[in-house]
């Protein structure tokens, strides 16, 4: 069942906002009251003619700079504190333009860096202690100066405040969309690995079986007449061959097939359902296979191959696989020399046969195919290296694995 949706917090639009700081400005100027009033004297007296109308204008000047100073925080503040000093010349009532200024000064602290602010901000209020000293008279001075001197270092410091808020929040949801970028990315990319494991595992079953298909139907071919009990054998190896990669081919089409079949499947661990691997263990079926098929295998095992790591018994057993499906398909004389070392660290895998002037795959080990190809992706996906070569009449693959220390290690960590 989906979560309800979140609902966003109530935004207030930035032309409310405007519309009540206008407000205001305009009744902390108009209304009267002690000291206010436009057009009442200042605290130190009269200092010359009041120009009539002239506070009115300008009073309306510092209400139109209120939508500007998102967007020119700096250059409206300083036309606000120009405002508050001519208000202050004039001996009106400067308090509302105080407040524009005092607004402009949190757009400053909002919308510009910590060390920009503190300048600004800084500089504005000793402007006005000074402007508030220097028109003092008669040792009187007014006290809402020191009150706008005293708004716009808060402001300055609530606005650096919001931004710094503003850019922890923003950096956090950067964050989270980046790891969730980054998890789902990497589900694809472990389907995609599995897929590909499952599909060199497809290569590599089907073409030890068909091989063996194929060189039995020859013999079942050739005896039909001459020898049928061996044809009979034959046939019947065949028939056992065709059953078992029709069975392993099922069953890799069942994991393939299984993140689209479920639902959801997108999120899901594409480890939980990895399809079943081949081990060191079973080796001696893989012999019988082969012998079965006509490649005589001569195998020697050297030290304790019980505690070998899953991830490397997998990537050995798929290497003796193909080893010997390329002696069978590729080789001369029907027999191979394979030799297993297990040493305290690493597991060496050494194995040889015959090879005429009609086996050019492995007369040259650069022309192998989608086999030689998946067993050198599969060894360099465990750290291990391996070896092709042919020497005069005799085709060599040797290989060099990591033993592992984690009897109990998933594939994933070999994964080509």
């Amino acid at each position: 069942m989906s979560a309800p949706p979140t609902r966003s917090p109530l935004r207030i639009p930035s032309w409310a906002g405007d519309l009540v700081g206008a407000l205001v400005v305009v009744v902390t100027t108009l209304v009267p009251g002690p000291g206010m009033g436009l057009g009442a004297p200042h605290p130190g007296g009269p200092r010359g003619p009041l120009i009539e109308g002239l506070p009115l204008i300008v009073l309306l000047g510092a209400i139109l700079l209120i939508p500007l100073r998102r967007r020119f925080s700096i250059l409206t503040l300083s036309a606000a504190l120009g405002l508050f000093c001519a208000m202050i010349a004039l001996h009106a009532p400067a308090t509302g333009v105080g407040i524009v200024a005092v607004l402009a000064a949190y757009s400053v602290g909002s919308g510009t860096d910590r060390r920009t602010t503190l300048a600004v901000g800084g500089a504005a209020t000793t402007l006005v202690v000074v402007l508030s000293v220097t028109v003092a008279e008669f040792g009187v001075i007014d006290p809402s100066i020191f009150q706008i001197a005293a708004g716009i270092a808060v402001a300055s410091a609530l606005g650096d405040s919001s931004r710094s808020h503003r850019e922890f929040v923003a950096a956090a949801t950067e964050r989270a969309e980046r790891a969730e970028q980054t998890r789902e990315a990497e589900v694809h990319r472990r389907v995609a690995e599995e897929r590909l494991r499952i599909a060199q595992d497809l290569h590599d079953t089907v073409a030890h079986q068909i091989s063996v298909i194929s060189l039995n139907a020859g013999v079942a071919s050739s005896s039909l007449e001459s020898a049928p009990e061996r044809a009979r054998a034959s046939l019947g190896t065949i028939r056992t061959s065709a059953r078992l990669v029709l069975t392993e081919i099922g069953t890799l089409l069942q994991y393939l097939r299984a993140d689209s079949a479920s639902p959801g499947a997108g999120d899901a661990d594409p480890d939980a359902s990895a399809a079943p691997q081949r081990g060191i263990g079973d080796l001696d079926e893989l012999y019988t296979s082969f012998a079965a098929a006509g490649l005589r295998v001569s195998a020697t095992t050297t030290g304790d191959l019980d505690r070998i790591a899953p991830t490397t018994g997998t990537v050995a057993y798929r290497i003796v696989q193909e080893g010997l499906t390329n002696a069978l398909k590729h080789g001369a004389g029907g027999e191979a020399d394979l030799s297993i070392t297990a040493a305290d660290t690493t597991l060496s895998i050494s194995m040889t046969n015959p090879v005429s002037d009609r086996s050019p795959n492995q007369r040259d080990p650069h022309r192998g195919g989608l086999g030689l190809t998946g067993i050198r992706e599969r060894v360099a996906a465990v750290g291990g290296s391996v070896e092709i070569t042919s020497l005069g009449d005799s085709f060599t693959l040797a290989a060099t694995l990591p033993r592992g220390t984690e009897p109990h290690d998933s594939y994933e960590s070999g994964r080509p």
